[in-house]
């Protein structure tokens, strides 16, 4: 049972530093707490600081109420209000007069069923105001709290839309508790006393159990180059890791490939057709190895082997040096590779008609093949996935080895409008299951799927994520959906995968925008490293370019400027 506290109303700045305190930058830690533990208050309730004011607090305040009397265990409260024009009082009181079923907000953004990680930055949530609101209340309710923030509509294209900064995020996240689900609900009404209130259906939010770890890199279109993110660096932001002009001289890099450990990076320039590709040092980005030609590709577990397509066939070169192996027989056709875990299995998606003027062409029918890699030698391959017309490509072992994820379309993989999201356990105990929750709309292209190399776990049950590429619609940021084919932009999603729902549906929660990313720019191919490498710097000097050294752990790091 949660304690009573006394704190009523602490102001942002005492909130904000208690957040900083708990931020622990020099062991790289967030501060968004891995343990969970059911019996922690929320961040800034510390049950001994004297009240700061009798008056609400206009400027991000933070209200905790006491529990109700007689200890019934219902959540404690805590209140945030947003600043806005014009000023919001009493917020609180506002949300006491009879309910409108006319006055509803809508909510667009997330979805119904979203699960994110604690440490996810940038949360929004995207709502219709509704007919004749001016004021709102958004509010969290999970097991050991409930989170209510009071905002005035930040109007975006033709909805409201609010921003979780990190503290109000904090929140939400200590107002769950492990193995809880959560309930989203937007009201709105005015400032009039006793107006009536309008309220949004309540759905089903949820947060992990623990943070989320490792890097992404990923293809920015706008620039032609590689960007990453790194989970958990104290104020995380995307950041240029690899230009298509700088290091190696092109005007595009792209269908890059990483080593689990985060310190190899295959990159092709002049994509997408094979072209010239090295393998270099993650953190120096320096010590090239010999040029090879590729488009496709995967490091085993231990980045000594590199399997590499051109588009139509497979081959196999040194991690090290870059020189060509013997090791997988020549003119084997597949494209699409993925090398598990375990070092043992490889996968790859092979066409059953390749033209010998198709290029990278892969197209219908399409099966997936698997074979083993075991002293040297590559067993023959065999039919994992077998088509009847569809194309199967892309697919990507689970961190764990237990599942395959992958794409579906009816034609061609390239750009593919129709491409669905697949996933089957490795064992092939159940039957293949289309990760429909993920996908929501069906005619958003959802492709490039890749799982993060980590377990978690939420309710009670493990849970794992795996990102993709989709042109849907980002609540009102981005609206897909009006824009012609064309000109439509792709983005960068993610969703949790609960594996002991896999066997018998779909094992998929709803997939949530990666806020770090530029929505106007198009963003592909999310590869993942369980740890971002970085050069150990002492001064801004020892850095690249558009990068400066920052305190991170025990020495510093070389980070990418905002």
């Amino acid at each position: 049972m949660l304690a009573r506290r006394n704190l009523r109303l602490v102001r942002s700045f005492v909130f904000a530093a208690l957040i900083s305190g708990l931020t622990g930058c020099p062991n790289r830690d967030t501060g968004f707490d891995d343990s969970r533990a059911s019996d922690t208050p929320a961040t800034g309730d510390t049950g001994n600081l004297a009240d700061t004011s009798d008056d609400v607090v206009d400027v991000g305040a933070v209200d905790t109420q006491d529990a109700p009397s007689g200890d019934t265990g219902a959540p404690r409260v805590v209140d945030i209000v947003i600043p806005g024009d014009p000023p919001i009082t009493g917020a609180p009181g506002h949300f006491a007069g009879p309910d409108d079923p006319s006055r509803a907000p809508r909510i667009v953004y997330p979805t119904p069923g979203t699960i994110v990680p604690p440490n996810l930055r940038g949360l929004e949530v995207h709502f219709t105001p509704g007919s004749g609101n001016s004021l709102f209340e958004v509010s969290f309710t999970g097991g050991a709290a409930s989170v209510r923030i009071f905002t005035r509509c930040m109007m975006v294209a033709r909805g409201c839309v609010l921003t979780l900064d990190d503290m109000a995020f904090r929140a939400v996240v200590d107002a769950s508790r492990p193995g809880d689900e959560m309930q989203l609900r937007v009201r709105g009404t005015t400032d009039a006393a006793g107006a009536a209130v309008g309220s949004s259906a309540p759905q089903v939010f949820g947060v992990a159990d623990m943070d989320l770890r490792g890097g992404i890199y990923y293809w920015h279109v706008g620039t032609g180059s590689v960007y990453r993110y790194e989970w958990g660096l104290p104020g995380a932001h995307e950041e240029v890791y690899l230009r298509g002009d700088t290091l190696l001289p092109s005007n595009c890099v792209g269908c890059h490939a990483l080593s689990r450990d985060g310190r190899r990076i295959a990159v092709p320039r002049g994509i997408p057709m094979p072209t010239p590709t090295r393998i270099i040092d993650v953190a120096t980005r320096g010590s090239p190895t010999m040029e090879f030609r590729a488009n496709f590709s995967a490091f085993s577990p231990d980045a000594s082997r590199l399997i590499v397509s051109d588009g139509v066939r497979l081959s196999l070169v040194d991690g090290n040096t870059g020189l060509p192996s013997t090791e997988l027989p020549a003119d084997m056709v597949g494209s699409h590779p993925d090398w598990a875990a375990d070092g043992v299995h490889v996968m790859f998606s092979r066409p059953r008609f390749v033209s010998p003027l198709a290029g990278t062409s892969h197209g219908a029918p399409a099966d997936l093949m698997l074979m083993n890699y075991m002293s040297g030698t590559f067993t023959t391959p065999t039919y994992f996935i077998a088509a009847t017309t569809e194309n199967n490509y892309y697919p990507a072992f689970s961190p764990d080895n237990e599942w395959v994820l992958w794409n579906r379309a009816a034609g061609p993989s390239a750009d593919a409008q129709d491409s669905q999201l697949w996933a089957i356990r490795f064992d092939r105990t159940g039957a293949p299951q289309r990760l429909a929750n993920a996908e929501g709309r069906t005619t958003t292209g959802n492709s490039w799927p890749k799982w993060a190399p980590f377990l978690n776990s939420y309710a009670g049950e493990p849970l794992l994520w795996f990102t993709f590429t989709t042109r849907r619609d980002y609540g009102f940021r981005l609206e897909n959906s009006a824009r012609m084919r064309d000109s439509q932009i792709a983005q960068l999603w993610m969703a949790a995968f609960r594996p002991m729902r896999g066997r018998t549906g779909d094992a998929s929660a709803s997939a949530f925008y990666l806020p770090f990313q530029n929505a106007m720019s198009g963003n592909h191919i999310a590869q993942w490293t369980q740890e971002v490498r970085r050069v150990i710097c002492r001064t801004d000097a020892d850095c690249a370019m558009g990068e400066q050294c920052v305190a991170l752990t025990t020495s510093g790091q070389c980070v990418g400027r905002m």
